[in-house]
């Protein structure tokens, strides 16, 4: 495992002081260079209840597709924000069980910001959809019902959103990192596997 820091200021702040730092800080290699959305950014948006008949959990799937990824394409630079709809559902058509009559499905959208970022995005939603990228162990690992896979539902593109929040991956330098603490990033090179 790899460690970098949010950004410049803070590595070089941690260089300077690193008794004030946190062990995790004094073991980072550098910093990576987050994308921050200025504007809307163009979404992929995941039915999650869709997503939960079949599979117990979707983040590493999300990791392993944007480690195959960044390998494959090592000068890209790009973030990965998510916002989950929570208690509000989404009302945006899908096909999944149980509630296609009126659409409405716990969802989650991913939007990137930086280069190649419809790239990035078809990336996630394939590996959401059709486990693209994602180790067939990994797969097994985490499938609940195989017999739920084809209502599985990742609409791309699907709207444009605000995002607030920090965040939820990075690609930087053939890497997916993944925040670890407040100013500390992390990957894992079991995240390149084939």
């Amino acid at each position: 495992m790899e460690r970098r820091l949010v950004s410049q200021r803070v590595y070089d702040a941690v260089q300077e002081h690193p008794s004030s730092a946190t062990e995790a800080q004094r073991d980072a290699t550098g910093w990576i260079s987050l994308r921050r959305a200025k504007t809307e950014v163009l979404t992929a948006e995941l039915d999650e209840d869709s997503f939960f008949l079949a599979f117990h959990e979707w983040g590493s799937f999300v990791e392993y597709s944007l480690g195959q990824y960044a390998e494959a394409h090592a000068d890209v630079v790009a973030s990965v924000y998510t916002f989950s709809t929570g208690q509000t559902p989404s009302f945006n058509h899908s096909d999944g069980e149980g509630h296609s009559w009126g659409g409405w499905h716990n969802a989650c959208f991913f939007g990137v910001v930086g280069r190649n970022s419809g790239q990035v995005r078809d990336t996630i939603a394939s590996a959401l959809t059709n486990q693209t990228g994602v180790p067939e162990d990994v797969v097994s690992a985490r499938l609940k019902d195989a017999t739920k896979l084809a209502q599985v539902y990742c609409r791309n593109p699907s709207d444009y959103l605000r995002f607030k929040s920090n965040p939820s991956w990075h690609v930087e330098d053939g890497r997916c990192w993944a925040p670890e603490g407040e100013s500390v990033w992390y990957t894992q090179e079991r995240w390149r596997q084939k």
